[in-house]
């Protein structure tokens, strides 16, 4: 082992640390989708599609498959919800 290694990391009293600036307040709105919010969720999912295995899709979606999704969602009444942000 390095001789750095062996000396235990040296860290200011707690009460001279800097405080963490506080978060602001959750004001995120859950609400339920409609037809405008399509191409926000469609960016959203096809990035976890290409980037990542959160999903079960390997090829990334149309607006044309989003709608035709949205629309059989509202048939059979089931909730599709989005967080809209502030801003």
């Amino acid at each position: 082992m390095l001789e750095e290694e062996y000396e235990k990391k040296r860290r200011l009293p707690f009460h001279l640390r800097r405080r963490p600036e506080p978060e602001g307040p959750f004001s995120y709105v859950i609400r339920a989708a409609e037809e405008r919010d399509i191409p926000d969720i469609r960016e959203i999912y096809n990035y976890y599609v290409r980037n990542s295995v959160v999903t079960f899709d390997e090829k990334v979606w149309s607006i044309a498959q989003w709608r035709e999704k949205f629309a059989f969602l509202r048939k059979l009444d089931l909730p599709f919800l989005v967080a809209q942000s502030p801003s």
